[in-house]
């Protein structure tokens, strides 16, 4: 239990800093041609990691039987991922752009 613990708090930090960086770039670069450019190819990426790891999650939970805390705890982790994706994405797509 101590390791959900952990793992949550570490994923709650990193999605803080996520959104800082995610309200910088939108203040800044997110208004021009460029930016909404990034963010459709952003949200493409964060659509294609839903989709997968949605599929991976059922699957692993047919095979493994999750009880009810492992299950929403790793609902939990992978809806806090969904942010940090994002922003992974927008940041290798600005260099990409």
């Amino acid at each position: 239990m101590t390791v959900y613990l952990v793992m949550i708090g570490i994923i709650l930090i990193a999605g803080i800093l996520t959104m800082s960086f995610l309200g910088k770039f939108l203040k800044d670069e997110g208004k021009d041609e460029r930016g909404t450019l990034i963010q459709g190819r952003a949200a493409l990426v964060v659509f294609l990691f839903v989709s997968g790891m949605l599929m991976i999650i059922v699957v692993a939970n047919l095979f493994l039987k999750f009880n009810n805390l492992q299950f929403t705890i790793i609902l939990a982790i992978f809806s806090a991922l969904n942010p940090i994706v994002y922003a992974l994405a927008i940041k290798n797509l600005k260099q990409k752009y």
